[in-house]
């Protein structure tokens, strides 16, 4: 099937299969995909068009909703990659008849950051002063608000180091 352009895509398949579709996919060698949710977490493949026939997790009652409905829906029209997207709600007779219904509130769609807090703002503004007085600040005292989000920079240029 997939040296004609169609795969299909499980959490039963062996890693290697998974590796092997999921390049092929990238490489534009495959037309279409079905799939599972394993290809909504985390895997971001240029796909045109999402069909969602079924709304229901792993088999059981529970359905996929909020974030999860989102993320799935967000695999089509990959930015840089496709111009649109398309997602086509494509029930079963078990799926519910409105899939609206399962997307995201308002409320669950917010982010808001750590580090835009009165407390932080300070503790920035503290941490850059110790900085200009000695270079090795950056590795002792942090705020604790501070700790992950250096860590994260400190791991993405590590990386873009070792790539050259």
């Amino acid at each position: 099937m997939v040296a004609r352009g169609v795969a299909y895509h499980h959490a039963g398949l062996p890693l290697e299969v998974l590796g092997l579709i999921e390049e092929e996919l990238r490489a534009g060698r495959l037309n279409h995909v079905v799939s599972t949710t394993t290809l909504t977490e985390g895997v971001n493949l240029p796909v045109h068009t999402v069909v969602l026939a079924e709304t229901k997790w792993d088999g059981s009652d529970v359905h996929i909703s909020g974030p999860r409905m989102l993320n799935a829906i967000g695999r089509a029209g990959r930015a840089g990659i496709e111009t649109e997207g398309w997602v086509v709600f494509a029930p079963s007779g078990r799926a519910p008849s409105s899939p609206e219904r399962h997307l995201p509130r308002a409320e669950e769609l917010e982010i808001r950051s750590r580090l835009a807090t009165e407390v932080t703002v300070q503790e920035v503004v503290e941490f850059e002063a110790r900085r200009r007085e000695a270079g090795d600040a950056v590795f002792s005292d942090l705020p604790e608000a501070l700790q992950g989000f250096t860590s994260f920079v400190w791991y993405v240029l590590a990386g873009q180091e070792a790539l050259g």
